[in-house]
């Protein structure tokens, strides 16, 4: 074997270990979930029912209410809602349950299965809009929805039916945005006699996913109860927490920075709805 094939050869075990060593590692370890010194904003009363949470770059997020047609660009830096997108001119009320960002365009979910796109080139007030179905529907009740560059697709979340024969899951669906269709099986299904045996979790219902880029990872947030998980890119378990229920109420969203802090949202209960920023330790 030439020097030039070892080296090769080298690097691709050395590439192959590596990988291995990710797909083992918790990324959830490096968040002090539970410390009152991570970083709170509270939203004003237009977003009390705050649910979905996207990134859009440059500092700004993109957030939007349960039940109208409305996504709201957030400055992080000055803590202010700066911009929003109403869909259409009949002021569109559905049951939206999550929002992502991709390039120029931004897509909300219904929990009955429906994408809504919008362009952020089509200005802020009465915007056209297209709607996209995904094949789900109102028994699977989506909750999170997330974009997968690896697959060019996106996640869904069900916190309902996982489909047949998935009785004690929780599932995740993937969606191909080229083709605009659905795959028949469950990308990922997260076992709830595992969450319950290994960690001691009773239930959980998905309210939000995020793809975690550094690692390569899945977080999917519970609301009730209040939970935060792991997935690795093949949709092993790899870690399980939950909230401290006096500090996230009703967590909702989640997304992640440039400089992987995550940011989960919570609706109102008692108080403001509010997001947090955790950030990630050294």
């Amino acid at each position: 074997m030439n020097n030039f094939v070892l080296t090769g050869f080298v690097l691709l075990l050395f590439s192959f270990n590596l990988t291995c060593q990710q797909e083992g590692k918790s990324f959830l370890e490096s968040y002090n979930i539970d410390s009152k010194s991570n970083e709170m904003i509270y939203l004003p009363k237009e977003l009390k029912e705050i649910s979905g949470l996207a990134f859009a770059g440059d500092g700004f997020l993109f957030m939007h209410n349960d039940e109208k047609g409305i996504a709201y660009k957030f400055d992080l830096k000055k803590q202010k809602v700066i911009a929003e997108y109403e869909l259409g001119e009949k002021h569109v009320k559905k049951d939206f349950e999550d929002i992502d960002v991709l390039k120029d365009s931004v897509y909300m979910i219904t929990s009955d299965g429906v994408l809504y796109k919008f362009s952020l080139h089509d200005g802020k007030d009465e915007i056209p809009f297209e709607k996209i179905k995904t094949g789900l529907d109102k028994k699977n009740n989506i909750e999170g929805l997330c974009f997968d560059p690896k697959t060019n697709s996106f996640l869904f979340a069900c916190k309902d039916y996982p489909g047949k024969g998935y009785k004690d899951y929780r599932a995740v669906y993937e969606f191909d945005i080229v083709n605009k269709k659905l795959k028949p099986e469950p990308r990922f299904l997260i076992s709830l006699e595992q969450l319950k045996q290994e960690y001691d979790i009773k239930d959980f219902s998905p309210s939000g996913i995020e793809l975690h880029k550094k690692s390569g990872h899945f977080f999917l947030i519970s609301a009730s109860p209040e939970v935060i998980i792991e997935l690795d890119s093949k949709g092993n378990l790899i870690n399980a927490k939950k909230f401290n229920d006096k500090i996230h109420k009703q967590p909702e969203g989640i997304t992640f920075l440039n400089n992987n802090s995550m940011v989960i949202s919570d609706e109102a209960k008692d108080k403001k709805a509010k997001i947090t920023i955790f950030r990630k330790r050294k």
